[in-house]
C-alpha cells in the first residue's frame, strides 16, 4: 500500500506537472493571442482611419464635382444667352444689309437721274443762251426800226 501511496502520489507530481506545462503552454498561446488582438486592432484602427480619408476625399470629390456640374450648367446657360443674342444680331445685320442694299440702289437710281438731269440743265442753259441771243438781235432790229 504505501508502494501504491508513492505511486499515486508520483502520478500527482507528474500530472501536476502536466498541469503546470498546459497551464504555461495555455498562458503562453494565451499571451500569443493578445499580442495578435492587439496587432488586429491597430491594424483595424489604421484601416478605419484610411477609410475616413477616403471617405473624406469621396466627399470632397463628390462636392466638386457638383460644383463643376453647377459651372457647366452656367456656361451652358451663358452659351444660350450668346446664341440668342448672335441670332439677333445676325437678323439685324441682314436688315442692315438689306436696307445697305436698297440705299445703294436707291442712290444709283438718284446718281442716273441726277446725271440725267444736269445734262437737261446743260441743254436748257444753252437753248437760254440762244433766246437771249435772239432777243438781244431782235431788240437790235427793233432799235434799228
Amino acid at each position: 500500500s504505501k508502494q501504491w501511496y508513492q505511486r499515486r502520489v508520483h502520478g500527482r507530481q507528474l500530472s501536476t506537472e502536466q498541469d503546470e506545462e498546459e497551464v504555461a503552454e495555455l498562458v503562453k498561446k494565451a499571451q500569443q493571442l493578445e499580442v495578435e488582438l492587439d496587432k488586429t486592432q491597430e491594424e483595424l484602427l489604421t484601416t478605419t482611419e484610411k477609410l475616413k480619408d477616403k471617405e473624406n476625399a469621396l466627399s470632397a470629390a463628390e462636392l466638386e464635382v457638383n460644383a463643376l456640374n453647377r459651372r457647366v450648367q452656367n456656361i451652358e446657360g451663358d452659351l444660350e444667352t450668346c446664341e440668342d443674342k448672335l441670332l439677333l444680331a445676325t437678323q439685324k445685320l441682314d436688315k442692315a444689309a438689306t436696307a445697305a442694299d436698297d440705299s445703294d440702289r436707291m442712290r444709283k437710281v438718284l446718281e442716273s437721274r441726277a446725271i440725267g438731269d444736269e445734262d437737261r440743265m446743260g441743254k436748257l442753259e444753252e437753248e437760254l443762251k440762244g433766246a437771249r441771243t435772239q432777243a438781244e438781235d431782235a431788240d437790235k432790229k427793233y432799235d434799228e426800226v
